[in-house]
C-alpha cells in the first residue's frame, strides 16, 4: 500500500526535492561531511537560474506553488506556540498576520523563520524570505555549524543566540519579531528538509513585492 509520502512524489515539492537531492545541478563533489553545504551550493545554483529568468525543467513550475501545498503536506503537525523549548532553534512555516500591517511597507503572509528566543508575547527569529535564495545559503552556512547533533531530523534545533547572530551580515535584513497571537496555522520543518525549505517560493508579499524586498535587504547588507 502506497504511503501519503509515495502519493505526493510528483507534486511540485518532491519534483525540487529530487532535482535538488538527485544532483540535477552538474559538477558538483560531494563528500559525507560536505553533504549539507554541496545541498545550499545545489539550491544556489538553481535558484539563481529561476530568478534570471533560464528556468531550468526540473523547476518548471515551482512558481506556482501555493503555501497550502505544504499545510497539506503529509508528516507534520500544527504546533501550538506556547513556549521557547517548542520553537528554539527550529524552522517552521506559518501563516501570520501583522499587527501593524496598515503602517508597514511590505510583510510577509508565509514566513518561513528559524526561532532564537521567545520573549512572550514575541517571538525572535530570522525570516528567510527576506534574503535572496544565493545570501539564504550564505545564512544557513553560518548557523548550521551550531546544530544541537549530527543527526538531521524533527529534533534537530540550532543553538543560537544574539551574540552569535549578530556577527553575521546576512542576519540584519532577516531578524524579525513576531506576536504569538497572530501567528496561524504552522508546521515543523524538520532539518532533514532545510535544505529544500529555503527556496521554496511560498512567501506572499503583502504591499510589496520580492523586487523590492530583495533590494531592501541587499542594501542593508552592503551597510555591514
Amino acid at each position: 500500500m502506497a504511503t501519503k509520502r509515495q502519493d505526493i512524489h510528483e507534486s511540485i515539492l518532491d519534483k525540487f526535492k529530487d532535482a535538488l537531492r538527485t544532483g540535477k545541478a552538474k559538477n558538483l563533489s560531494v563528500k559525507a561531511k560536505d553533504w549539507f553545504r554541496s545541498k545550499f551550493q545545489q539550491g544556489r545554483k538553481l535558484s539563481r537560474q529561476t530568478f534570471r529568468g533560464a528556468r531550468a525543467s526540473a523547476i518548471g513550475g515551482m512558481s506556482g506553488m501555493k503555501p497550502n501545498d505544504l499545510f497539506k503536506k503529509g508528516g507534520y503537525s500544527k504546533v501550538q506556540f506556547t513556549d521557547k523549548k517548542t520553537v528554539y532553534g527550529k524552522m517552521f512555516f506559518y501563516e501570520y498576520d501583522a499587527k501593524h500591517k496598515a503602517t508597514l511597507p511590505y510583510w510577509d503572509r508565509y514566513p518561513v523563520t528559524i526561532f532564537f528566543d521567545y520573549k512572550p508575547p514575541h517571538l525572535m527569529g530570522l525570516n528567510l524570505h527576506y534574503l535572496p535564495p544565493y545570501h539564504r545559503a550564505a545564512l544557513m552556512d553560518a548557523i548550521f555549524k551550531y546544530k544541537s547533533s549530527p543527526e538531521l531530523d524533527s529534533n534537530t534545533f540550532l543553538r543560537l543566540n544574539w551574540n552569535q547572530l549578530r556577527k553575521i551580515p546576512q542576519v540584519k535584513p532577516a531578524v524579525k519579531k513576531y506576536l504569538v497571537s497572530n501567528v496561524g496555522y504552522a508546521v515543523q520543518v524538520p532539518a532533514d528538509e532545510w535544505d529544500v525549505a529555503v527556496y521554496l517560493p511560498v512567501a506572499r508579499w503583502q504591499k510589496g513585492s520580492a523586487a523590492q524586498v530583495y533590494k531592501d535587504s541587499k542594501d542593508m547588507l552592503k551597510d555591514k
